[in-house]
């Protein structure tokens, strides 16, 4: 559209235009008489401004110009008393909206001028603004932490990191890192200067932990002050996984430090074990940890139903019966069944027998863990790595044993040497460390046909939680704890991404479960995804400094339409008319003044 001058009755136009040359022709015919008289050209031109004036009558020009918009402040919280005051004296008129997160307001703000004060809007209440001109004046970074940046899942054995940076901390302030028991596991004086590279104002902080159990883990930032008084606690959620193996037997010659160790470290992993050690020929004692009392004296098809891994130490191996033996190693081909072979001295010096592995001498006795600086006693072996074995080797690259495969199961040898040691020594993660390494070889976690991720940062109560699920399925239906179905929106383009949005009701941890289903909808196995949600007094200052940046960035980017802001003014016929007034009465009374 033209912004220049248009005309409101533009549909007439040119009859208007044709109509007023012809008067145009007729008066200056009737006036070309006395064209040598004075005041000729004087009454050609007034008589042209009459047409003019005749011609705004009939087509009514008009302008854009700026519109009028009704003036809206909306207060998001940070909003403070003295900017809204401000604002209120130079636009008295101006209607106040007090925000709050989920509500719509998109109707009252639609071609509105608004002022958006405070840390802004939740993004997902963002498009409400789309029809609105908006003047974001963003309040000041709150005092606290405000960038936090922690994986929430983890893996026994190993530590969990907290990283973020405070911004505006008082003299003297600190951080602690509490368990889910509330016990300070690490603490950091904020220096009074940040680090280089770092936002003015904003000093950078890590912490760690070292889970000691697996499960949904709940961890806490706790802030205080110079004197020790505690500021604000927020918690950290962390998901840590135990070893793969959740079935597990074990077979011992005799009851020895080393299994009552693993099994200790088994039970706080949630495994289920079932321990037998033999105390004279015959005679075992068996010990049960998260299963029913069924004991195993020989191994059969039926008695190694349901393990997934065994743990047999060297002579245990060497006096099963030829019947015991001949089930391991078919459990071991067709079921999967691991074998992990507890080593003595001499197991590396035996030429052949079922589950020994080719070792080399290496006369090292000892390794360094170089994560946690902590010396591991082993024996003086190392794997002789033939096709197809390969190696056991923690996170960080040291070596640990070798698994060989052998139909669907595998067989693992380890060069480990009294481990239990180490919690002895108050080495206890060095020790889950090296046990988990050990475990998740023996039995790898298998593919996932569901695989979830969390898209919303900070999960609140009667907020949407948005998620991403990626299966090949096209039957897959998604429930919350309270069994309703989340309708799930697919991907154009890539069809096996799959979104969408929860409402938590409580806070705490939730729960979401993928099952699949054929057309006759029966259950299959339940795939769950666990995310916590937060009180509304939970990391304020986080929440608010993220607001900040994603108003500061949409609002930004928004790209104004100048026609958005205009409207149509059109010229008053009365201008036209006493235009016309005027000229037709000079030329009715200046005859009559010349005579």
């Amino acid at each position: 559209m033209n912004e220049g001058v248009s005309f409101l009755n533009s549909a007439i136009f040119w009859p208007v235009i044709v109509g007023i040359l012809l008067l145009a022709v007729v008066f200056t015919f009737k006036e070309w008489p006395t064209r040598s008289a004075s005041g000729f050209a004087r009454r050609l031109c007034l008589g042209v401004l009459a047409l003019l004036g005749l011609a705004q009558i009939a087509l009514e020009p008009a302008y854009w110009k700026a519109a009028k918009k009704e003036t809206i402040i909306l207060a998001t919280p940070g909003t403070s008393d003295a900017q809204l005051d401000s604002l209120k004296r130079v636009n008295r008129r101006a209607k106040i909206i007090e925000y709050k997160p989920g509500m719509d307001r998109s109707g009252e703000l639609a071609g509105k001028s608004v002022f958006l004060l405070g840390h802004g809007l939740a993004s997902y209440d963002l498009w409400q603004t789309a029809g609105a001109e908006v003047v974001f004046l963003e309040a000041p970074t709150p005092s606290g932490v405000v960038r936090l940046q922690q994986s929430e899942s983890g893996v026994l054995g190993y530590p969990i990191e907290v990283r973020g940076s405070y911004a505006k901390p008082d003299k003297g302030t600190s951080l602690f890192l509490l368990d889910p028991g509330g016990n300070p596991v690490d603490s950091l004086l904020l220096n009074e200067e940040p680090e280089t590279g770092i936002t003015a104002g904003e000093i950078p902080f890590k912490l760690e932990a070292q889970p000691q159990v697996a499960g949904n883990l709940l961890y806490y930032l706790e802030e205080r002050d110079s004197s020790g008084a505690r500021l604000r606690t927020n918690p950290i959620p962390f998901r840590i996984s135990g070893p793969s193996p959740r079935n597990i037997l074990i077979l011992n010659t005799f009851p020895t430090f080393e299994t009552r160790r693993l099994k200790e470290f088994l039970t706080a992993s949630g495994a289920s074990v079932l321990i037998r050690s033999q105390l004279t020929r015959g005679a075992y004692k068996f010990e049960y940890i998260n299963r029913e009392a069924r004991p195993v004296y020989r191994l059969n098809a039926e008695s190694l139903e349901g393990f997934q891994l065994v743990i047999c130490d060297t002579g245990s191996l060497l006096n099963l019966s030829a019947n015991s033996l001949a089930a391991l190693q078919e459990a071991i081909r067709n079921r999967g069944l691991a074998l992990l072979v507890q080593p003595d001295a001499g197991y590396f010096s035996r030429n052949s027998s079922f589950g020994r592995l080719p070792f080399i001498r290496d006369n090292q006795e000892s390794f360094t863990l170089t994560a946690q600086d902590v010396v591991v006693q082993k024996y003086p072996y190392r794997p002789a790595l033939q096709f197809p074995e390969e190696r056991i080797t923690t996170r960080e690259g040291e070596l640990l044993g070798v698994y060989r495969p052998s139909g669907l199961g595998r067989i693992l040898g380890s060069v480990l040497k009294d481990t239990y040691q180490l919690p002895l020594q108050g080495n206890q993660a060095s020790y889950n460390a090296l046990w988990t390494a050990l475990l998740n070889a023996a039995l790898p976690p298998a593919e996932q046909g569901l695989q979830w991720e969390a898209q919303t940062e900070l999960p609140r109560i009667d907020a949407p939680f948005r998620f991403q699920l990626r299966t090949t399925s096209d039957a897959t239906r998604v429930r919350d704890d309270s069994g309703n179905v989340i309708p799930l929106i697919q991907d154009f383009h890539l069809p096996y991404l799959w979104e969408g949005t929860d409402y938590p009701l409580a806070p705490g941890w939730n729960r979401l479960s993928a099952v699949e289903s054929g057309e006759d909808a029966t259950p299959g196995n339940p795939a769950n995804f666990d995310f916590y949600t937060f009180g509304d007094e939970d990391w304020q200052a986080l929440e608010a400094a993220t607001r900040l940046g994603t108003n500061r960035d949409h609002f930004s980017q928004q790209s104004g339409n100048p026609k958005a802001a205009m409207e149509v003014a059109a010229i008053s016929p009365i201008w036209g008319f006493i235009l016309f007034l005027l000229s037709m009465g000079w030329l009715w009374l200046e005859p009559r003044l010349m005579g």
